[in-house]
């Protein structure tokens, strides 16, 4: 197994322990197998949303690399947005608005991180001479 591949496997089970206390503190529903099948849930997305932190987080070996981390910001930003959006008692107006909300944080750091890590251009720079 590739170092690369054990880091990402590292941030998944870490979040993803996270994600399962989490659940602790949610869970109390009606019945033991809700309550199961909600922190499983949680468990589940926890170790989804390491994974693609683990993605982030390693160096790029490819500007096809770099583009993607755009890709993981917004599924790491949408994934518990839509764990929320799922519940019945929230205004279909307010669950756009923070859809919305959501779309754009997650493309704004997406970028900021991409430009932070070469820019748009960073194939087609010049060196210049000394």
């Amino acid at each position: 197994m590739t170092s690369r591949i054990r880091k990402r496997l590292q941030w998944s089970a870490g979040v993803g322990f996270a994600g399962f206390f989490l659940a602790q503190k949610g869970a109390g529903g009606p019945s033991l197998r809700e309550d199961i099948a909600f922190m499983a849930s949680c468990t589940l997305a926890g170790c989804l949303m390491g994974f693609l932190l683990g993605c982030i987080v390693l160096k790029p070996e490819s500007k096809r690399e770099r583009w993607l981390k755009i890709a993981y910001w917004q599924l790491i930003v949408l994934i518990p947005i839509f764990g929320v959006l799922a519940g019945p008692s929230i205004p279909a107006s307010l669950k756009v608005e923070i859809l919305a909300w959501g779309c754009g944080i997650s493309l704004l750091l997406g970028f900021i991180q991409f430009i932070f890590e070469g820019g748009l251009n960073s194939s087609r720079r010049v060196k210049s001479p000394d």
